[in-house]
Parts: C-alpha cells; sequence; structure tokens
C-alpha cells in the first residue's frame, strides 16, 4: 500500500532557454537599430529577410535553484554584413543581460560568451549571410508559490 506524499516546498518551474533567449532577443532588438527583427526557435516555413535563431546545444550540471543551459544565437540577413552587425547587436544584448543580472523576466547570474559572433555560413541558403555566436548562461530558476 502506497502512502501519499503531501510536499510542502515550492517546485520549481522548469525553463526553456530557447524561448527565454529568444523572447529576450525579440523583444530588446529594436532598442539597437533592428526594429522588426524576430528570434525565433526554428527557422520559420516564411524565412524572413532578417532574423535569429535560438538553439539550445548543451549545458552544465544544474542545481535545485539554477539552470546552466548553453544556447547558440545564429543571426542571418541578406548580406553577410549585415548578418554581422545584427549578431554583434545580439551580442551587446547577452552582454547587457549579463550586466543587468536579467534575461527578460529571468533572473540571471551570468551569461559568459565562448565566442564572439563569427561567420558560418548556412549552405542550405547561400543567399543569406548567417554569423552564430553560442552563449553559457547560468538562469534563476522561478519556483511555485
Amino acid at each position: 500500500m502506497s502512502v501519499p506524499v503531501t510536499l510542502t516546498t515550492p517546485l520549481p518551474v522548469m525553463l526553456s532557454a530557447t524561448t527565454v533567449v529568444y523572447e529576450y532577443l525579440t523583444a530588446n532588438l529594436g532598442t539597437v537599430g533592428f526594429t522588426g527583427v524576430k528570434a525565433y526557435g526554428r527557422i520559420p516555413p516564411q524565412r524572413p529577410k532578417r532574423f535569429v535563431r535560438v538553439r539550445t546545444v548543451g549545458g552544465g550540471v544544474d542545481t535545485v535553484s539554477t539552470t546552466n543551459p548553453t544556447v547558440t544565437i545564429e543571426s542571418y540577413a541578406g548580406t553577410e554584413s549585415e548578418a554581422e552587425m545584427l549578431a554583434e547587436a545580439c551580442h551587446y544584448l547577452m552582454r547587457r543581460a549579463d550586466e543587468r543580472g536579467w534575461l527578460g523576466a529571468v533572473p540571471c547570474r551570468s551569461v559568459e560568451a565562448f565566442s564572439r559572433p563569427g561567420v558560418l555560413p548556412d549552405p542550405l541558403t547561400p543567399d543569406q549571410g548567417r554569423f552564430t555566436a553560442t552563449y553559457s548562461l547560468r538562469l534563476r530558476v522561478p519556483f511555485t508559490n
């Protein structure tokens, strides 16, 4: 016979690092000169001329109160130089999140760049430039009441 267990401590709310980052970038790209440019977790079926894709590519060990995902941010635009400017804008926003301690509405303890944005042409879309950068995040996990 099993005995029901009642939890008395709050439960952590699981975060999607991809969603946290693309919502943050979409909300803030207009503040750095990229009005109307959106970030996504997947390449949209109707590929925009300029857009950002965020992918969670791994991460470190989590604690009860933090999550440590690794994300890659891919910036696409009509030319390589436009893609580079978009990638630098994303890089600035990620550094700003680190300095402020918030990634949108989620508290972050750190945002560390593994690399600055670098060119990485997409062989499937030779008509668009692509720059990528990879970051390690340490996010504070919110808890339920």
